[in-house]
This record gives C-alpha cells, structure tokens and sequence, in this order.
C-alpha cells in the first residue's frame, strides 16, 4: 500500500511540474497586454536584447504636436490579437508563436500625409505669397490629423514571433528578429516610416 501511494504521490509531483512549466504563448500573452494596460514597461522583463519600442523614435513622433503624438501611441495600443500555434525546438530553448493581430492600416500614413501636405502647401503658398513658417507647421499638424482620421480599422496582420528562454523564463527574441509584430502593433505605421526613409 505504502508502495502505491508513493508511486501515486510521484505521479502528482511529476504532473504538477509539468503544469507549472512556463510557456512561450504565456509570455507573449503577457507582453501584449501589458503594452496596452501599463503607461510604462521594463522591457528587458519581455524582450532578450534590445527593444525598438525602447527608442520612442520608433514611434516617429520626433516632431508632432503633444495631441498627435498621443494619437500615434493610442494606435500602438489598439490592437487586438489571438494566439496560433506553438513551435518549441527540441532543447525547448527557442520557440515560434504564430500570433494573428488586428489594427489600423497605418503602411501608407506618412507617404498619403506627405502627399496631401505638399499639395496643399503649394496651393496655399500661390495664393498668399505672404505665408509664414508657422502658417505652414499648422498645414502640416491639420493635413496630419485629418491623415491619422482617414486610416481604416480592421487590417489582420499574421506574424511569427521569435521566443527564446532565458534562465528558464521565455522572452521575446530583440533586435529587428520581431520587427512584424512591432510593426503590426504600431499598425503598419513602422513600414510607413520605413518606406519614406528608404525609398525605392
């Protein structure tokens, strides 16, 4: 009898080891939400290595108003997301976690703003020659939000986000390894970015 119940008593043990095994789609669960709850984040408890969202130039609000720059950080808090499927490799040191997000459309912002600025710009500057630099900042900031008002809600972005476990915690892979979950959760406004300082 003795025998059975410790037998039985391993078998528990053995089970609630493997319960508390922590999961690489927990911690990605968990950085996904507490980006949208918490105003700030120890990225290095998510992220192994360096965080783009680290360096608010990610955000490319350098030069926006307070208004707007709050609007651009409200987009990057917007998405909604479900968790695919599972990849851990066979040292269970690495992972991918498939992950589909839903956001703005934000991949064309700043080249339709740019567009729509210049125009505008041009149009007013031939019809009142008397135009000032401040005249034209507020061309830019007006022409900027009526851009951030036109972007379409619901675009599905599918990204495979790089795991890896660091001192048996799982933690996102930094650098640019998981540049498309960035960028889905800026809402395609990193690609729009990156499209105006890399032309073709």
């Amino acid at each position: 009898m003795k025998k059975i119940m410790l037998m039985l008593f391993a078998v528990l043990l053995s089970l609630s080891a493997c319960a508390k095994e922590p999961k690489p789609e927990d911690a990605l669960k968990m950085f996904l939400d507490d980006y949208i709850s918490l105003e700030t984040m120890e990225f290095a408890d998510y992220i192994k290595g360096d965080s783009p969202l680290a360096n608010g130039s990610v955000l490319g609000t350098e030069d926006l108003t307070e208004e707007l720059t709050q609007r651009i950080l409200d987009i990057y808090k917007h998405y909604t997301y479900e968790i695919g499927d599972v990849t851990i490799s066979e040292d269970k040191t690495t992972a991918t976690v498939s992950v589909l997000l839903t956001n703005f459309d934000g991949s064309t912002l700043y080249s339709d703003w740019m567009t729509t600025y210049i125009t505008k710009a041009m149009e007013l500057a031939f019809t009142n020659p008397d135009m000032t630099q401040a005249d034209f900042e507020a061309i830019a900031i007006e022409t900027f939000s009526d851009t951030l008002d036109a972007l379409v809600d619901g675009k599905e972005y599918s990204v495979e986000v790089k795991m890896v476990k660091d001192e048996k915690v799982w933690k996102l892979v930094g650098g640019d390894e998981n540049y498309d979950l960035i960028n889905a959760m800026s809402g395609g406004i990193l690609d729009s970015l990156k499209n105006i300082n890399t032309p073709e």
